[in-house]
């Protein structure tokens, strides 16, 4: 019932537990099911011995990954859509961990002189105008509360090739971890919005 694609995939496995080589191995393959349709399976393998060593049986645990597989190839089709969407958007997406060091920044960042490669490990704090630096500050701290609302912002930031202002608006957005529901950082969606100011 394997997969013609996984037959004789776990025979070399199979000597190596007889030889003694291995104690046991876990792998993942397919196996058809009465119907006819193939599920993948995890299946974890061990070799019992008689008192003198020779060996006796096999024992098998099989795990129906079916699920799991699903939701991972549903979790990259997720991924995959919101990369694209954050790499052709006009609007900088920003996300950065507790300490404020960006993880993730989107390519438009680029329209302030910077590559995404020139800030991902970094703080943006540098490049942020003395005088909205306290502000920016304040209203990250106000996100420290569950539940507390975000609220939109006007900054400015320099930028990295002509040193000018650019004046920008963002809401940063506190992230919680789902399960243990300890923060885990932020995210900003920021819009240049320098002609607006000037208007």
């Amino acid at each position: 019932i394997a997969h013609p694609d996984d037959e004789g995939l776990n025979a070399e496995t199979l000597q190596k537990l007889l030889s003694g080589e291995l104690d046991s191995y876990v792998s993942e393959r397919r196996f058809r099911r009465a119907d006819g349709s193939y599920v993948w399976t995890q299946i974890a393998m061990a070799l019992v011995r008689n008192a003198d060593g020779s060996p006796k049986h096999f024992i098998s645990h099989a795990l129906d990954l079916t699920d799991r597989r699903e939701t991972e190839a549903a979790l990259r089709d997720s991924e995959l859509r919101y990369r694209v969407i954050a790499e052709k958007t006009l609007d900088i997406i920003a996300v950065s961990d507790r300490k404020a060091t960006i993880t993730y920044i989107s390519p438009s960042i680029r329209q302030l002189g910077f590559d995404p490669e020139d800030l991902v490990g970094n703080s943006f704090a540098p490049h942020v105008h003395p005088d909205d630096a306290g502000v920016m500050r304040k209203l990250l701290e106000q996100q420290k509360a569950p539940g507390a609302p975000a609220q939109r912002v006007r900054w400015r930031a320099r930028h990295k090739a002509t040193g000018e202002w650019i004046w920008l608006e963002s809401m940063p957005t506190r992230l919680w971890d789902s399960e243990t529901g300890e923060p885990t950082g932020f995210l900003d969606i920021v819009r240049d919005v320098t002609l607006q100011v000037q208007q």
